[in-house]
């Protein structure tokens, strides 16, 4: 009975391991090799098609090294269906105080 207890709670352990989220979208954005200006804007138009659950916004920034600085600033905004503009500020640390890459 034990061993058939252990076995359930592998089988469960690994059926919940394996689940993934459903992406509902996703989209990279290459920049100029010369650099971001700080005033340039990256758009970047999702439609949504169910506007009332809650989503999970991630965001990804690879760097070839070049970048002068240990942290990046982003300024996030979302226009909801309505109209309403959600704004958002986000700071990403890129390198350690020693200046070693994250």
């Amino acid at each position: 009975m034990r061993l058939q207890f252990v076995i359930s709670i592998v089988a469960l352990l690994i059926t919940i391991a394996s689940c993934k989220p459903k992406k509902e979208f996703e989209a990279y954005q290459t920049l100029d090799s010369a650099g971001w200006n700080k005033d340039s804007l990256v758009v970047i138009p999702v439609d949504l098609k169910d506007s009332i659950s809650s989503h999970n916004l991630y965001v990804n920034v690879r760097n070839n090294g070049n970048y002068a600085f240990s942290n990046l600033w982003l300024f996030i905004n979302i226009k909801s269906p309505n109209g309403k503009i959600l704004t958002d500020t986000l700071e990403f640390q890129l390198a350690d105080p020693a200046g070693k890459w994250l």
